[in-house]
């Protein structure tokens, strides 16, 4: 018919925009940034404020370290289709900082995924050094949730009346009285009132009921998982795929690992004896640095890929540069969601010199 044509015209662009508006980042964010080294108990307490204009977004983000607030203007791009937002470079003060006034600073970049359920919105990412010449700042990694009091505000337009108690609903119950029939043959005997005995017992019982009725409610609050509990026990449940055995002379070595061809949205994150040491991260032509301790005691440390997805194009493929001392190790690990690509670093205690 006819009149159906716009209906369904209006229905389209009315689920167009409810998708748009779930999918934006648009707002303020809340979040705890960790750093990803043992034995460090910094961490950065943050506010992520976005404003979308067009196609271009940009806010602040603002932190505290110890006692002291830091602002810094961001400029940060977002792709719709894959829910992935880039905060560009920007300067944070470096994590063994003994003086806000004379800290130094390092530049890095943010990498996050959004996710929006019907309870809450979350941006999961990290903060990575955004600067091929140093190594100074570790990853932060973020679980940032989006302001509820900003959500629940536009929702309640409606006034809520306040619902009746129940004793004010007896103490306005009327009992009423009942007049017995003057005797004919006592003209002068008054009329006597009598309360009906039932109906106030009903109105006790109902009183007790209601009473009864009104039970605390418990909620129960669901233990927080660590990100690297799961992520670990994911890493277990996969197959290993032994790429390939390297004689590592240093105890501790250097990684690098990045995107080698087209960007495609690659997640990965790195474990060492099956262990988190590189939490989820976006991977781009921008290498990722670390450096990591290897046990000794292990004739072979396993440095282990897992893909926290497949990106645009299957399989999850990284470049890894392992720098060991001067000696270079040019690798590319393939993953996905059946294995994990499994370097094995041998170490030779027995071929050093004293």
């Amino acid at each position: 018919m006819p009149f159906l044509k716009p209906l369904f015209v209006l229905f389209v662009c009315s689920v167009a925009v409810c998708q748009i508006k779930a999918q934006s980042v648009k707002g303020s964010w809340y979040g705890v940034g960790h750093i990803q080294t043992d034995g460090n108990t910094e961490n950065y307490l943050s506010e992520l404020v976005l404003k979308v204009e067009g196609t271009n977004v940009k806010g602040e983000f603002n932190y505290y370290f110890r006692d002291s607030l830091f602002k810094n203007k961001v400029k940060c791009s977002f792709n719709k289709k894959t829910r992935i937002l880039i905060i560009h470079k920007f300067p944070i003060i470096y994590f063994k900082s003994q003086s806000t006034k004379k800290a130094v600073m390092c530049d890095v970049m943010g990498t996050f995924e959004l996710r929006v359920a019907k309870t809450e919105s979350v941006l999961n990412g990290s903060l990575t050094s955004a600067s091929e010449a140093n190594f100074l700042m570790p990853v932060l990694n973020y679980r940032m949730l989006k302001d509820p009091e900003a959500e629940t505000n536009k929702r309640k337009k409606t006034k809520v009346t306040k619902p009746k108690m129940a004793e004010e609903n007896i103490s306005k119950t009327i009992v009423a009285p009942t007049t017995l029939p003057t005797s004919t043959t006592n003209p002068t005997t008054k009329p006597i009132t009598v309360i009906d005995q039932t109906q106030k017992d009903s109105t006790r019982k109902k009183e007790v009921t209601l009473k009864d009725s009104i039970k605390p409610i418990i909620v129960s609050e669901k233990p927080i998982v660590p990100v690297a509990v799961i992520t670990e026990k994911a890493f277990n449940n996969r197959k290993k795929d032994y790429t390939k055995i390297i004689d590592i002379e240093n105890s501790t070595i250097q990684l690098e690992v990045y995107d080698n061809g087209s960007i495609d949205y690659d997640s990965v994150s790195l474990l060492l004896n099956g262990k988190l040491i590189l939490p989820k991260t976006m991977l781009t032509h921008r290498s990722v640095k670390l450096s990591i301790q290897l046990d000794e005691n292990l004739e072979f440390n396993e440095l282990g890929m897992f893909a926290e997805n497949l990106g645009l194009i299957p399989p999850n493929t990284a470049a890894l540069i392992i720098r060991d001392g001067k000696k270079k190790y040019d690798i590319v690990l393939n993953s996905d969601f059946n294995k994990n690509a499994i370097i094995q670093l041998k170490t030779n205690k027995g071929n050093k010199k004293d």
